[in-house]
């Protein structure tokens, strides 16, 4: 009986190994990696002298006009912004009018003057641009590959410049910014809607 029972026991141990066995065969390990890719923001601006994506021209790159301008004159400037990044985004542009004072007439007088926005107009395009804060904002978030429809086409010098801007040098500086639009949704309840969408915390 007790070599039943001690036979019975090395088969119970041999089992019980072949069970610890099996049990290490059966247990697996596994490893995935998984790879996620951020969108990109990225955005150019150009400027042109002569732009037409509607008939598929060839733009023309914007150059300062030789010579000088005299009140009365208009030339084409057509700034364009292009979403280059990967994701869909907002853009907005500002537009800083600033004399060069390094070129300013030694016979100017400190008397009050009209300032250069006064004298200098831009064709604003209202349609697709609404200024808040400063600044231009598109009113359509650009999608990767596509171009913001121009704020402006045109500067005009005012006939009613006076003698105090002769020989006067100006610059007309651009600044444009882009922000991304998903997950930054527009809200209308906003004083300022589109000015909102940058106050990122």
């Amino acid at each position: 009986m007790k070599k039943k029972l001690a036979a019975g026991g090395v088969v119970l141990a041999a089992l019980a190994l072949l069970a610890v066995g099996t049990l290490a065969y059966l247990v697996s390990e596994g490893r995935a990696t998984n790879t996620i890719t951020t969108g990109t923001v990225k955005i150019e601006l150009h400027e042109y002298s002569a732009y037409d994506p509607q008939n598929q021209a060839e733009p023309v790159v914007y150059e300062n006009p030789e010579g000088n301008l005299v009140p009365g004159d208009q030339v084409n400037k057509i700034p364009v912004i292009t979403n280059t990044g990967t994701a869909d985004c907002w853009v907005r542009l500002k537009v800083t009018l600033r004399e060069k004072e390094e070129q300013t007439p030694a016979q100017r007088t400190a008397e009050a003057q009209p300032g250069l926005a006064d004298v200098i107009d831009m064709d604003y395009n209202e349609a697709n641009w609404v200024q808040e804060n400063g600044w231009y904002y598109y009113k359509t978030a650009l999608a990767p590959g596509a171009a913001a429809v121009p704020l402006f086409t045109k500067v005009s010098l005012s006939e009613e410049m006076n003698d105090y801007f002769q020989g006067m040098a100006f610059d007309i500086d651009l600044q444009a910014e882009a922000i991304q639009s998903k997950n930054n949704d527009l809200d209308d309840k906003d004083v300022n809607p589109y000015a909102a969408l940058w106050q990122v915390s």
